[in-house]
């Protein structure tokens, strides 16, 4: 199971595309995710909002994510859910496999021969 993920995320690390369009698929995946919580639906909020809540749960090690993360919360939820919670850890996970699969795929087409 895991070389079956591991050459369809990244074509065993030699991709760089693969995993970077996984990364933007799951962007907006999780997106339409956060966007079942909002209440009263997308039209209401501004989608930059949700748009930045997004992007900073997938970057989960920068520090200015947390930043943005707190503001846009703040503009989409009067109080997060717990379901955001757990969708954002989701998120979380799978943002650093996908960030990690670009480095390496980086690193293996740099490597010096």
């Amino acid at each position: 199971m895991l070389i079956f993920c591991y050459r369809y995320l990244s074509d065993f690390g030699r991709s760089v595309v693969l995993p970077s369009v996984w990364f933007i698929i799951s962007l907006f995946a999780f997106g339409f995710c956060y966007s079942a919580y909002i209440i009263g639906g997308m039209l209401s909020k501004p989608v930059k909002a949700l748009a930045v809540f997004t992007l900073a749960n997938a970057i989960p090690f920068l520090g200015a994510s947390r930043q943005a993360f707190g503001d846009s919360a703040a503009v989409l939820f009067p109080r997060v859910p717990e379901g955001v919670h757990v969708i954002a850890l989701i998120q979380g996970l799978v943002s650093t496999v996908l960030l990690f699969l670009i480095i390496l795929a980086f690193r293996q087409h740099f490597r010096i021969r």
